[in-house]
């Protein structure tokens, strides 16, 4: 973080500081918060995709499930932390989080009343063929995904 910060420092100059709220202390050794929390506004905000490299081992130690919840950001980043892997789908009103984990992530599953529902997933069946319903959980009008009832 901090050659990212020198970097974006020494390309933009002076400049650096209009990117900033007019009372941030502009510190310029304080470059790593700078850019953590600029990092952590775009992710919050849906803007930071990470490809993730699955672990084949990792499979055949942990489970894998599908969670919808509420809309909410702790319970999001409480699960991020607790698991190897996560990926987060975000909606109007809930979240698709797709989780890697141990028992300890169960015991989390089983314990918060924000999840909705939750799928185990199977990989030791073939996948059904199925035919993604865009029609019925896309909305053209306001462009937006729907969360099925």
């Amino acid at each position: 973080m901090d050659d990212l910060w020198h970097a974006i420092h020494e390309r933009l100059g002076g400049r650096v500081w209009e990117y900033f709220r007019r009372y941030t202390r502009r510190w310029p050794h304080n470059g790593k918060a700078y850019v953590r929390g600029a990092f952590d506004h775009l992710n919050r905000n849906g803007l930071v995709l990470q490809h993730i490299v699955r672990y084949a081992p990792l499979h055949e130690h942990t489970v894998e499930l599908f969670l919808l919840t509420d809309n909410d950001e702790g319970l999001r980043d409480h699960f991020a932390g607790l698991c190897p892997s996560m990926d987060a789908y975000p909606s109007k009103d809930a979240y698709l989080l797709r989780l890697q984990g141990d028992q300890a992530m169960i015991k989390r599953v089983i314990s918060s009343p924000r999840i909705r529902q939750w799928w185990f997933v199977d990989h030791d069946r073939d996948a059904p063929p199925v035919r993604f319903a865009y029609e019925t959980l896309f909305d053209p009008k306001t462009r937006t995904w729907q969360v099925p009832s």
